[in-house]
């Protein structure tokens, strides 16, 4: 009678642990541990009851619960438990889906005092300090980018915490960084700021190390001026240093630091001693409009408009109409510019008179007169007058009188551009009654 009711109590005790989600549980905002634990009333009106506990990594919790049935670790975090009235060890690890005991309930008077979520590597091992951590992975030859993914995960530390204890291991500030973007997903100002802070590293250090990590130019330049207050020329200086070509360079600057042109004109041709044409080159690439890249030249270079337009011509390719264009923007003067157009893509007169008329809105006197600065003769000027103005005679010979030509200049300009018509007497020269010749 008495081992039928033994059995009956078993049954229901059974039967309790099936129906655990009507039971009391005892939850926590971690979840890498969950165990579930059995015990029961005692007396003769016996009740069995069942009990879960959620509980974070390194989580050690006083349960000290008395009349134990069993226990069991339901995740594969590996759990310790101290239990006291066992009939073999007190002191137990468990893996996960274990139970003690393994079948049915314990046949003594237990008391489970703290259960405690472990620490393990992948490979199973148990640890408690992140530096034990660091010891085991090294030692099994897991890379320093594991390491701080388990550092991270295990001890939910900051990426400067884990930057110091990496570099105590002795890690360089190189494997630290890449270490830290590939644990952190850390942007290269929150790298900076743990080399400044953990390892002492000077700007030009941080540009190298977070080149080496893989960050940008742009980034890097960024993190300079953050985190190191930086000038946009020392950002050049350190950017340089690091290895980064002058058209690099020029862009990241412009994009941490906003610089104007001329700015930027004047640090490249100051850190890079670059000249004219290599500043224009880097400029471009930095994004700039020819106009501008044309002003900074002027500003910065003391360049002459024909200097100019050679170097937009080879820089950007650019016709003669964009850079008579960008050489306006720039500020050099009209017959600069006809006499650059000139020099540069070896232009007629009537080539330069049509980029005048459109460029500047020039009219014939004014075109006039910057042809004459720009070294086109008289003959020159007046075809071109009368192709792009359509000019008549009478209105050349005073256009090119008013503009400086000499008479006899004037004379055969007009002879060359209105020539007589050989023996047809019924058509008249229009220097016979029709014009007035300076005198």
């Amino acid at each position: 009678m008495k081992q039928t009711n033994s059995n009956n109590r078993h049954l229901q005790a059974l039967a309790c642990s099936l129906v655990a989600i009507l039971s009391t549980t005892s939850a926590y905002a971690a979840n890498e541990c969950k165990v579930e634990y059995g015990f029961h009333t005692g007396g003769s009106n016996r009740v069995d009851k069942v009990s879960t506990v959620d509980f974070s990594l390194g989580e050690t919790r006083t349960i000290n619960q008395s009349n134990m049935n069993y226990l069991l670790n339901k995740k594969s975090q590996k759990i310790k438990a101290i239990q006291t009235g066992t009939l073999l060890e007190n002191d137990i690890t468990m893996s996960k889906d274990q139970r003690v005991p393994g079948i049915f309930f314990h046949a003594t008077q237990v008391e489970l005092k703290t259960i405690k979520c472990l620490r393990q590597t992948s490979n199973g091992q148990i640890f408690d300090t992140a530096e034990q951590l660091i010891g085991l992975l090294k030692a099994a030859g897991s890379s320093v980018n594991d390491i701080a993914k388990e550092l991270q995960k295990n001890f939910d530390m900051t990426a400067q915490q884990v930057a110091q204890l990496l570099k105590q291991a002795g890690y360089t500030a190189n494997q630290v960084a890449g270490a830290l973007k590939s644990a952190f997903d850390a942007t290269a100002q929150q790298i900076a700021s743990v080399l400044k802070t953990v390892f002492n590293a000077t700007a030009h250090a941080a540009a190298d190390t977070l080149k080496a990590a893989g960050y940008a130019v742009a980034q890097i330049a960024a993190a300079l001026k953050e985190v190191y207050n930086v000038s946009a020329q020392a950002a050049a200086e350190a950017l340089k240093a690091a290895g980064y070509e002058i058209g690099q360079v020029a862009a990241a600057l412009k994009s941490a630091y906003n610089t104007t042109v001329n700015e930027l004109a004047s640090i490249l041709k100051t850190v890079f001693n670059a000249s004219a044409s290599v500043a224009a080159e880097a400029l471009k690439v930095a994004g700039y409009a020819i106009g501008q890249v044309a002003a900074a030249l002027k500003s910065v270079y003391n360049t002459t408009a024909t200097q100019v337009a050679s170097i937009l011509k080879t820089v950007f390719n650019a016709t003669a109409e964009v850079v008579a264009e960008a050489l306006k923007t720039a500020g050099y003067a009209i017959g600069q510019v006809a006499a650059a157009l000139k020099e540069v893509f070896d232009a007629s007169a009537v080539k330069v008179a049509t980029v005048l008329k459109a460029v500047f809105n020039a009219t014939a006197n004014v075109a006039a007169v910057a042809l004459k600065e720009a070294g086109y003769t008289a003959v020159q000027v007046a075809g071109a007058l009368h192709k792009v103005f359509n000019a008549t005679a009478q209105g050349i010979i005073e256009i090119l009188t008013a503009a400086g030509f000499p008479v006899a200049e004037v004379r055969a300009a007009v002879n060359s551009t209105f020539p007589p018509v050989a023996n047809t007497p019924s058509v008249s020269s229009p220097l016979k009654g029709q014009v007035t010749l300076p005198k």
